[in-house]
C-alpha cells in the first residue's frame, strides 16, 4: 500500500497486539487510512490494524465503519445500507447532538455521529479531539492515540505547539496501555505548560508518582508525591503541625497523604507509610480511617 501510494509512512501509528478468534495473540501495526472508497461512498480517516501474520489472509471491514454509512437492515446473509444525504443543517445537528452524547456518556453514539459527518466533509480539530476522547472513554486506547497523532501532525505542520489537552489525552492513553515511561514523559511535558489552576500541576505530579510506583521506582515516586503534597500545602496555607494534630479537613490533601503512605508501604518502609496514613486518618479522611481499621492500627 505504501509502494502504491495508498499509505504514507507517517500514517503508521505504532504497533500493539490483538487477540484473534482462536484465542492466540498476534502483533499488529496500527495505521490511519485517509480514504476508503466503496463505489461512490468515501470514508475518511479510518483507524486500521495490519496483522503481521502470514495466516491473516482476510480483509475485514469493521462495524465502526459500517455504522457510519447510514441506515442498516439485515435479511439473512444480506446487509443493506441505505445511504443518507445530509444538509448543512443536518451536519450541524449531528455535531450538536454528539456533544450532548459525550456529556451524557453515550460515547458510541457520539462516534457514530462524527463518522457520519466525516463521510460528508471531514472533521475539524475540535470534533477530532472529541472522537479521540470518546475512544478513550470506551477503552479503545489505540484508536484514541491514532486520532491524537493526526491532531499532533496537524499542529506540527503549522509549527504550532501541541495543545495541552492533546498531550494529556495521549498521556492517559499511554498509561492505560501500560507504556508508563512514555506516559511519564508526557506528564513531565505538561508541567511546563501554563496551567488553568495550580491544582493541574499537582495532578500531573501525582500521576507521575503513581506511574513510578507501578514501575517500582519508589525513590522517584516519593520525590514526586512529596512535591505534590508540598505544593498543595503551600497553596492552602496548611502546616504540618495542624495536619498532625488532626485540624485539617481536606479530602484532596487526604488522598495525597494516603498515596504517599501507600508508596512508602510498597517500598517496604512500614513505619513511614503507617505514619502518613495514620496522620490523615486523624483528620477524618475516610480511606485512611478504613485502612487503619482493616489493619487494626490505632489512629
Amino acid at each position: 500500500m505504501i509502494e502504491n501510494g495508498y499509505l504514507e509512512v507517517r500514517d503508521i501509528k505504532g504497533h500493539s497486539y490483538s487477540q484473534i478468534a482462536d484465542g492466540s495473540t498476534v502483533p499488529k501495526l496500527n495505521a490511519i487510512i485517509n480514504d476508503i472508497g466503496i463505489g461512490s461512498v468515501h470514508i475518511k480517516n479510518v483507524a486500521a490494524s495490519i496483522v503481521l501474520s502470514v495466516n491473516a489472509a482476510l480483509l475485514l471491514l469493521g462495524m465502526s465503519v459500517i455504522q457510519s454509512l447510514g441506515k442498516k437492515s439485515l435479511d439473512g446473509p444480506r446487509l443493506t445500507i441505505e445511504k443518507t444525504n445530509y444538509t448543512e443543517a443536518d451536519l450541524q445537528k449531528l455535531s450538536e447532538d454528539a456533544n450532548i452524547f459525550i456529556n451524557t456518556g453515550n460515547y458510541s453514539v457520539a462516534l457514530n455521529n462524527y463518522m457520519r459527518i466525516s463521510n460528508v466533509r471531514g472533521l475539524d480539530d475540535e470534533q477530532m479531539y472529541n472522537v479521540a476522547s470518546s475512544h478513550y472513554n470506551l477503552q479503545q486506547y489505540e484508536e484514541s492515540i491514532a486520532i491524537c497523532s493526526l491532531l499532533k501532525d496537524g499542529h506540527n505542520a503549522k509549527n504550532e505547539r501541541i495543545t495541552r489537552r492533546i498531550v494529556h489525552l495521549i498521556a492517559e492513553n499511554l498509561s492505560a496501555l501500560g507504556c508508563y515511561k512514555n506516559a511519564i514523559s508526557c506528564y513531565e511535558l505538561l508541567l511546563n505548560y501554563g496551567q488553568d489552576s495550580p491544582i493541574d500541576g499537582i495532578a500531573y505530579l501525582t500521576k507521575i508518582a503513581l506511574l513510578y510506583g507501578i514501575m517500582k521506582d519508589y525513590d522517584k515516586s516519593i520525590t514526586y508525591i512529596r512535591s505534590a503534597v508540598s505544593n498543595y500545602r503551600r497553596i492552602k496555607g496548611v502546616s504540618i503541625q495542624d495536619i498532625q494534630k488532626g485540624y485539617v479537613k481536606d479530602d484532596y490533601l487526604g488522598s495525597l497523604f494516603h498515596l504517599y503512605g501507600n508508596i512508602f508501604l510498597a517500598a517496604g518502609w512500614q513505619k513511614e507509610g503507617l505514619n502518613m496514613i495514620v496522620t490523615y486518618a486523624r483528620c477524618g479522611y475516610m480511606e485512611a480511617i478504613q485502612f487503619c481499621k482493616d489493619h487494626t492500627t490505632k489512629y
